[in-house]
Parts: structure tokens; sequence; C-alpha cells
């Protein structure tokens, strides 16, 4: 009768696919509830769950005494001794209890608690699994859509091993299409207790929400798409999103060898135009990321090229002076460029055209626009160190400059002495 009775139970567990020392667990659990239902919360009493023989073995302990007044927690002398003559009074007696002693409303009752403890057992685990999947991409399968009274998704559900994720609107990235059995990359964000009123009623599962229009998708987007990235070689120092319009990401090198950009972008556009693809054609702006607040601001306003920045760090404000014809690009439609130049940078950023304003403000110089003046292969060796600018090259010293330009022919102290002058005075 017990081993028929496990099996039962055991057979239960497998369809949810738990493993034989869980379901162990939980029948050691279910049957300890039993036998203080059926002797007491006080009852003395050992449990013994073998998976191997499929079998289980409840022993109690009782009182032996000479007049028996609770049959259920003490046994008489008389019939202890006939199990165990060394047995005497005030000592325990232990009987071994079928599980058929306990009668079919019990035992109903135990399977009906051996469910929900599966069920609680399972939500745990899907719980605990997805909650180390937290700030990653999951591929799930679409099954499932919501449309809203605006005819657009409200909320779409995936399956992924077996388990429902849920994308909602607000995690859409917009006008966004979707379709059944379509397989989409999402980021785990939240994962959350089952709805109050589904687990009442015995069921329901983790709510594990999943987004696609996240600033992290993008940068675990990066890290999949870009070997730099993760590798570690390419840092990524900061991202500014506005889903299905446009992003900025801040990266920088940990060698000076990798051009940060050029490691994001890839060959022809390659790398970033199948993440630009995978955004639903999203555009990504990659910013070259400076410690220099007013280098990596004039940075992050790409395609605009300010003339100049003035930094208060005190206030984290920025005023940045562009020509007119380049103050449209510098703000971007609808302020989207230098919102999300402000919100990259977190400077607060503001666009001041340089016509009527003072000529004093320290300018930002790109060495491209001095090529003709430094020379075209003094320029692409310092392009290809990062430098850049002309703040970017004023940081340095001459030393590391010249170290920089070692092997070039006609380089030497003096006309290092003279790519200074030209930069400095580019820079006034």
């Amino acid at each position: 009768m017990n081993r028929e009775i496990v099996e039962a139970f055991t057979q239960l567990a497998k369809e949810k696919k738990i493993e034989k020392d869980k379901i162990a667990f939980i029948l050691e659990d279910v049957f300890r509830t039993l036998v203080k239902k059926k002797y007491g919360d006080d009852a003395e009493f050992d449990i013994i769950v073998n998976m191997e023989r499929g079998d289980i073995e409840i022993y109690l302990m009782k009182d032996i005494v000479d007049v028996v007044k609770d049959p259920l927690r003490q046994v008489s002398l008389e019939k202890a001794k006939e199990v165990d003559p060394t047995l005497e009074l005030g000592e325990k007696f232990v009987e071994k209890i079928e599980l058929k002693d306990f009668g079919l409303r019990l035992i109903s009752q135990a399977k009906q608690l051996f469910i929900q403890r599966l069920s609680e057992f399972e939500r745990d685990s899907i719980m605990r699994e997805y909650e180390q999947h937290k700030g990653e991409i999951l591929i799930g399968e679409v099954y499932q859509i919501y449309t809203g009274k605006d005819g657009k998704p409200e909320v779409v559900f995936l399956m992924h091993n077996k388990n429902e994720l849920i994308l909602p609107r607000s995690e859409m990235i917009p006008d966004e299409k979707y379709r059944k059995n379509e397989s989409l990359r999402v980021l785990v964000k939240d994962v959350k207790p089952p709805n109050p009123r589904d687990e009442r009623r015995g069921g329901g599962n983790p709510q594990i929400i999943v987004s696609r229009a996240d600033p992290q998708f993008l940068v675990k987007l990066f890290e999949l798409e870009i070997p730099e990235v993760y590798d570690g070689v390419v840092v990524i120092k900061n991202v500014a999103r506005i889903p299905g319009k446009k992003s900025k990401v801040a990266v920088a090198s940990t060698d000076e060898r990798v051009d940060p950009v050029g490691a994001c972008v890839g060959m022809k556009g390659v790398r970033i135009h199948s993440i630009v693809k995978e955004l639903n054609n999203e555009n990504i702006d990659v910013i070259a990321y400076s410690d220099d607040p007013a280098i990596f601001v004039a940075r992050a306003l790409q395609p605009a090229k300010p003339k100049g920045v003035e930094i208060d760090r005190e206030k984290r404000r920025a005023i940045v002076y562009v020509p007119p014809e380049e103050v449209s690009a510098a703000v971007g439609t609808d302020g989207i460029n230098v919102k999300l130049a402000s919100e990259l940078t977190e400077y607060d950023i503001e666009i001041v055209s340089t016509e009527g304003e003072k000529k004093d403000v320290q300018r930002i110089v790109r060495l491209s626009d001095l090529k003709d003046q430094i020379g075209e292969e003094i320029y692409q060796r310092l392009k290809d160190a990062g430098i850049e600018t002309n703040r970017d090259y004023l940081a340095l010293s001459d030393e590391n400059i010249k170290s920089i330009l070692s092997g070039l022919q006609g380089v030497d102290d003096k006309k290092i002495k003279r790519l200074r002058n030209i930069i400095r005075k580019a820079s006034r």
C-alpha cells in the first residue's frame, strides 16, 4: 500500500520534471503534515522516504503506560513487551504506521497538499531561474498577442523553455510588429511573484517581465554582436536611448591599439547594422568617451560639429556654441539629439548659435580640419591613437606626442614644437 501511494505521488512529480531528491523532500513534508493532523502537533515521529524502493516508512514514538488513555500516543506495557520484552514503563515504544491507517480522507488531503507543494516548488524554481537571468537576453517564441483599442499590441506573450514571458507595451519598441511563432530577443527586466488572485486558486506562475525598450537591451546586444565589447576590450561607459528612434552609446577602449568606435561600427558598418536591424531600424550614434567633459559633450552632439563648449562642473551645465547652419543638427528632430546628448553626458546642454556670441570661448577643433597644416601621415597616426581634437592633443606632453609619432620621417623636437604651436593657434 505504501509503495502504491508513493508511486502515484511520484508520477505526478515526474509530469512536472522534478528531480527525485526534491520529490523525497516534498513527500516528507506532506506526510509530516499528515502525521501531525492525525496524532497532534507535539507527536514524536520519524519519516524515511526511500526513492530507490519507492517506499515511505513512518515511525511513531508512543509512551509505555499501565492504562492506555490516549491510544494515539500511548501503548500498554503488555503490548510493548510482545514486540520487545526488554521494554519498561515510561520508556518509548516505536510503532510503524501504515499509510492505510490514515484513511482515505487524509490520504486524499495528502494528495491535494502534494500537488500544492509541487506547484509551489515549481513556482519557486522558475523564480530562482529567471532571477539569475535578470539583465540578460533570452530568445522567446511569440504565442499570443493582445491588441489594444488603438489597434496596436498591448501585451505580447512569449514561451521560453515552456515558461511564459510577458512583453507589455511599455517595454516594446514603438510601432514594432509582432507575429505568432516568430522568435524574438528580449531582455529579462523583472521577475514578480504570481498574481495573488491566481495563487489563491492554486495556480499562477511568476510574472517574468521582458523588455526590448530598456537601454540595457542595447548594451547586451553590443555584447552579443561585438566581440571586443564581450571580451572587455571596449567598454560601454553610458547609454541614452529613445526606443525606436535614436540611441547614443559612449564607448572607450582598454587597449590603445583598438579604436572603440571602429570596433563597434565594424567594416562598412556591418556590426552596427545588425543591431540597428534588431531594433527596428533605430538610429544609433557610437561616441568616443572622454574624461574631458567639454570634449565628451561636443562628441555627444554629433552629427553637429560644435566650435566651443563652456562647462560648469558644479552645476553640471554646458553651453555649446555651434555655427547657425549646425544648430538644427545639434538640436535634432523634436530636440531628440540634444536630449540624448544631455542624458549621455549627464550635463544640462544649452545650444547657442555662434553669431553675435563672444569670441573668446575656448574652441574645440577637430584635427581633421588641420590636416593641411599638420600633414596627412601625422594626422592618421594621431587619429589611430585616439587623438581627434585640439583638446586631446594639448592634454598630452611633447614626450607623449613624440612617442606616438615615432618612426615617421622628419619628426623631431623641432617638428613637435611646431605642431603644438599650430594646434594652440587653432584653439584660440
